[in-house]
């Protein structure tokens, strides 16, 4: 389900720029320059033999067999290559322009939760991450060089004729490995209507065996080769990029043709209401139908599709669907799902094919929607009559857990834990099981699996511990809730059982608000169904399992400036991810207040981790301390958005192994709150005094709050004075930069909504004290989605920040599950003066000229989007002039 980072910034900026440039380190088949070998490479070499002139290498590594030319041999050759790793072994955490940190070591299990943040009205608890933030040391690569090559003339086309001719004079272009003379053409086309190319040899000499490839960058597919007449459907007001060319093994490459567009509208989706009850609806694939948006055909070979479209209000809502085969000779029923985010969640090559009917060929599936809104059945096959099935099988809780034990987990039955079956037969099984979330786990529920529900109901600040065992499968988790909230995903595990040994799920969240929660017990496995041939009978799958539930209260209430309180993990305590111990502690806040906790332990079975989580769920988080020598002490802080309850939980990292109860791991917890200064852009004045916010070893600091836009978003810049160190905080919780230091270096913070935010400028020794002053700039800063380009000119008129350079300031962002599931953003920066940029995510700034990417553990969250801010600025101070900033866009069915 979860989208390939398809990144073909390259081919489509061929077609717009006059250079690409080249990756400032070899390796020969990377070509996503993450110095590792995958698919996402072979497929952008494939994407290489289609951009590149002949005799022309655009991207060297490209190039994997070193003979100078990108062919179809390069190609075969990255099939050999990939996993294979050709990262420089001393590095160990740098970043080049791609913003890639590299990861720090995967530890054998995964205890991932969604990063997707809750509805502003949600109280899930803010999902935990497994992984240390990695230490980034910015070693950048020196500015590639750009490298020339051929660029196309491109001719602007609407619906209607055109007349053209392929000559000596048109740029060539590699089609199948041969390079043929092309024509290209760009169309904006009506969303909704299907657009028809022909192209009709005309004149003296006439074209012979024309040919097409189509080229979009609406996220429904990258390019094909098509034989005219070809019909596609409009997705946006995107351009669509077309070239026209000779069949590659034709011998006539030259020779007058016309160009013709025609458009038709498409029929209306069909609105279904499975939630009301079974629909059964009986359909008729033919011409008159539109192709898949995914999927442009030649005339001569249609591919019609029917679109149908449900909504879902409550979750988890329990979903099956059905397509039958109806005659021998009609279509073989296929379709796939497109979720309420408008990205594919549910591919026809995911499906039971098989589930039954009269030709054994009906395709079918049923899976739990944990997401609200709008879904697409997209239902396709062939021509001729079908049936489509939709209906929301009752799927009721196994059981409602009351009377959770607090030391130890509760009994449903004669021993430990809640025992239970998950069957392949769906009158005993009725639920089906969660799909896959982006950015969850690479171990993820199959479609048309099985899961069991179980309910309960929570206090504010319990401690909710889940274990799953099924002997016979990967052992899956989620956590839903509250319902009053509307069951957001609170956080999901797999593999995370004692000591990462799997195949057991192991999870525990410190639940923020009272009310009912649901557990998600499923397996990664799709179970097989009973046979219905009776000459053969098989029962199908049944995999035993059982669920370890406890929940504990409060532990206490943390008062600021209060006595340090030490505390102890004691057997019997709530446990998750792979057994580690959970505290929750209670702290009562007001709106504006500055909070800082810590965290300390001398006990080196723990490494402290601490969440300080307000009463919507988000949270900020952290395993280090920022003002102190990396130790095993975890700080959080933060200016409370609201006045309500707050919650800390206290843990330790996953990262660090279980521990051993037993032995009653001690730490000790504190809570401090600083007064909050209100910073007004210019030269800031201070003064580090013994009076100031006492850190807990000997530094002070000052602490100053902003107030965000009301509308727009902004960019506060600063420079630290001298022997200090400073730390942004996000109105939504995150600090930046999120590393394990504060930095000393220049600061960037965001400011996207009305919230409050603030920065904490700390001396950097023990000793540190007296006046002090730094600037501080905050500039207007443009939003910019996916797929959008914006153009500016850099001029004397443009913001200038704290060191007193002009930029233009860019806030690139998308829907978190979108995002996510395009494994990141990219984009590119172009302009008439030498580019010296800066791209900025939650590690910090990082230098960058032609192009960016990021992945999504590194995006800034600002919810409910992830995005990354570009600085576009010139190499020089003086330098001016015009520039564009384009953001690809998001591939949504591949």
């Amino acid at each position: 389900m979860i989208g390939l980072n398809f990144r073909l910034y390259v081919l489509l900026s061929l077609v717009l720029c006059a250079a690409t440039a080249v990756s400032a380190q070899t390796c020969p088949g990377d070509l996503t320059g993450d110095r590792f070998i995958t698919r996402l490479d072979l497929q952008l070499a494939t994407a290489e033999l289609f951009v590149s002139a002949p005799g022309h290498v655009t991207n060297p590594n490209a190039d994997a067999n070193a003979d100078a030319v990108v062919s179809v041999a390069d190609v075969s050759r990255i099939v050999t290559l990939l996993g294979a790793n050709c990262r420089t072994p001393t590095v160990t955490a740098s970043r080049s322009a791609t913003l890639t940190p590299t990861p720090t070591a995967t530890p054998s299990r995964t205890a991932s939760a969604i990063a997707t943040p809750p509805p502003a009205t949600s109280t899930a608890t803010a999902t935990r991450t497994i992984t240390r933030s990695p230490t980034i040391t910015a070693t950048i690569p020196p500015s590639p060089t750009a490298t020339p090559t051929i660029v196309c003339a491109v001719r602007n086309v609407s619906i209607g004729t055109t007349n053209a001719e392929l000559a000596a004079s048109d740029c060539q272009r590699l089609f199948q490995n041969a390079p043929r003379y092309t024509d290209v053409y760009q169309f904006v086309g009506t969303p909704g209507q299907a657009v028809r190319l022909d192209v009709t040899p005309t004149g003296a000499p006439p074209m012979v065996d024309p040919f097409i490839t189509l080229v979009e960058q609406n996220g429904q597919f990258d390019r094909v080769d098509l034989a005219p007449p070809a019909e596609f459907v409009v997705a946006s007001t995107k351009p669509y990029t077309i070239y026209v060319t000779t069949k590659p093994l034709s011998t006539q490459p030259f020779g007058t043709y016309q160009l013709t567009l025609t458009a038709r509208p498409c029929p209306t989706p069909r609105v279904i209401n499975p939630v009301a009850g079974v629909v059964a609806v009986q359909g008729q694939l033919d011409a008159t139908d539109c192709p898949d948006t995914a999927n442009p055909v030649q005339v001569n070979a249609p591919n019609p599709v029917d679109l149908y479209t449900f909504t879902i209000t409550d979750v988890p809502q329990n979903i099956y669907i059905e397509m039958q085969q109806l005659l021998e000779d009609g279509p073989d029923p296929s379709f796939s799902i497109i979720g309420p985010d408008g990205f594919e969640i549910l591919s026809p090559d995911a499906l039971d094919d098989a589930v039954g009917g009269r030709y054994e060929s009906d395709a079918g599936g049923r899976f739990l929607a944990l997401r609200p809104g709008i879904y697409t059945i997209v239902a396709q096959g062939g021509m001729g009559p079908y049936r489509l099935i939709a209906n929301t099988p009752l799927c009721f809780p196994k059981r409602n857990l009351t009377n959770i034990p607090t030391d130890r987990p509760v009994v449903c039955g004669n021993g430990p834990g809640c025992p239970g079956t998950l069957y392949g037969d769906r009158a005993k099984s009725p639920c089906g099981a969660p799909l896959p979330q982006p950015g969850a786990p690479d171990d993820l529920p199959e479609p048309d699996g099985t899961a069991d529900l179980y309910t309960f109901t929570a206090q504010a600040g319990d401690v909710i511990s889940v274990e799953l065992s099924v002997p016979a499968d990967d052992a899956h988790l989620f956590l839903l809730g509250p319902e009053s909230a509307g069951n957001p995903i609170v956080v999901e595990d797999d593999d995370g059982g004692p000591n990462g040994a799997g195949p057991d799920a192991q999870l525990a969240a410190t639940l923020v608000r009272a009310g009912k929660y649901t557990i998600v017990a499923t397996v990664n496995s799709a179970l097989l169904k009973p046979s219905t041939d009776p000459t053969e009978p098989d029962p199908g799958d049944a995999f035993a399992y059982t669920l370890f539930v406890q929940k504990c209260p409060v532990t206490g209430a943390l008062q600021p400036n209060g006595s340090s309180n030490p505390h102890i993990f004691a057997v019997g305590e709530c446990q998750g991810f792979g057994g580690i111990p959970f505290h929750s502690y209670e702290l009562t806040g007001t709106a504006g207040q500055f909070v800082t906790v810590t965290m300390t332990t001398s006990d080196n079975m723990l490494d402290p981790y601490l969440r300080l989580i307000g009463p919507d769920g988000r949270a900020v988080e952290n395993d280090q301390d920022p003002f102190a020598a990396p130790t095993t002490a975890a700080r959080v802080s933060r200016i409370l958005p609201t006045t309500g309850s707050y919650f800390v939980e206290a843990s330790s990292l996953v990262d660090a192994g279980s521990i051993d109860l037993t032995k009653a791991p001690a730490y000790t917890l504190a809570a401090r709150s600083c007064p909050v200064t209100t910073l007004v852009p210019g030269t800031v004045s201070g003064n580090l005094q013994d009076a100031d916010c006492d850190l807990g070893n000997g530094r002070r600091a000052d602490i100053y709050g902003i107030a965000g836009p009301g509308s727009g978003a902004q960019l506060l810049n600063l420079l630290p004075p001298a022997n200090t160190c400073t730390l942004g905080l996000t109105a939504e919780g995150p600090q930046l930069p999120d590393q394990q230091s504060c930095t000393p270096d220049a600061l960037d913070v965001p400011l996207t909504s009305s919230g409050r935010y603030g920065v904490i400028v700390a001396g950097a020794q023990t000793g540190t004290r007296g006046p002090y002053s730094f600037p501080a700039s905050n500039c207007p800063m443009s939003m910019l989605g996916l797929g959008e380009t914006a153009t500016g000119v850099l001029s004397d008129g443009s913001c200038r920040g704290a060191d007193d350079h002009v930029a233009e300031r860019f806030f690139l962002r998308g829907t978190a599950p979108l995002v996510l599931f395009n494994d990141g953003l990219s984009g590119t920066l172009s302009a008439g003066f030498p580019l010296n940029s800066t791209v900025i995510d939650r590690f910090g700034p990082v230098s960058t000229d032609f192009s960016f990417a990021d992945d999504g553990p590194s995006l800034l969250a600002i919810p409910p989007n992830l995005g990354l801010i570009v600085k576009i600025s010139g190499a020089n101070a003086t330098d001016r002039g015009s520039f564009k900033i384009v953001a690809d866009p998001a591939a949504t069915r591949q």
